[in-house]
């Protein structure tokens, strides 16, 4: 696969990330960019891991600039990816991560975590971040047995089925319990 797709015209992101440490020195704001963007971040994410997909294929080179900070869950990395989506320096990769969040809340469901990066192939690219996912999945799995609670992005679509917010796992066989995971991870 070819990916070109939600890709930034490098001098834009170059003038972009120059503005926002300018803003910063003017503003006296404490940190610099790399760390005041790890602190949205964290932010975005409180009590839903999963938005780490609204960063789309910019996701594995911020994330390996939050690992550098000690500031990410786990180690997993798309070496693949983030060699393609990402600035030329660390401050650039994060000002494209937060151009691609902008444009992704604005055209995309939140949760959405498949793209078109190549316009050329049929298949869509499919982010999925296990040290994000399945810390979801644990925290379903810690959750009183018998009564499952479910986050809200699935809340709509489980009542528009009829299921409420909360799911009795006495009442799904061991195949319904695996395919509401395997919802819930986006696949």
């Amino acid at each position: 696969m070819a990916f070109t797709e939600f890709k930034f015209d490098p001098a834009i992101i170059k003038a972009e990330t120059e503005q926002m440490k300018e803003s910063l020195r003017k503003g006296n704001v404490q940190g610099d960019i790399l760390s005041r963007v790890a602190d949205v971040v964290e932010k975005n994410f409180h009590g839903d891991l999963q938005r780490y997909r609204d960063y789309g294929p910019y996701w594995w080179a911020l994330k390996e600039i939050l690992i550098k900070q000690g500031r990410a869950r786990g180690n997993a990395i798309n070496p693949e990816i983030s060699k393609i989506y990402r600035g030329e320096t660390d401050e650039e990769t994060v000002i494209a991560a937060i151009k691609f969040q902008q444009l992704y809340l604005s055209q995309f469901f939140v949760h959405t975590n498949n793209f078109k990066l190549d316009p050329a192939s049929e298949e869509d690219w499919y982010l999925y971040d296990p040290d994000y996912e399945d810390t979801v999945e644990e925290e379903m799995e810690e959750q009183d047995d018998n009564n499952l609670e479910v986050p809200p992005a699935m809340r709509a679509m489980m009542d528009s089925l009829g299921i409420g917010d909360h799911v009795d796992l006495n009442n799904l066989s061991e195949t319904d319990k695996q395919e509401l995971r395997r919802i819930l991870r986006g696949e």
